[in-house]
């Protein structure tokens, strides 16, 4: 997210509509974000289900 911010705050410097590309690429991370964290919970009901005692 660093390296985002820099490179966006970069770029709106020189070119003033690079604002645009920086919100793209941090509503795509987002995405990926939000994803990862359901694909992790969903890893975790599973092991939980193949670890349980029954």
């Amino acid at each position: 997210m660093y390296s985002l911010g820099v490179v966006t705050t970069v770029l709106m410097l020189v070119y003033e509509p690079g604002i645009y590309l920086g919100l793209l690429v941090f509503a795509i991370w987002f995405v990926v974000f939000i994803m990862t964290l359901k694909v992790l919970g969903d890893a975790r009901k599973e092991v939980e289900k193949m670890t349980s005692q029954k």
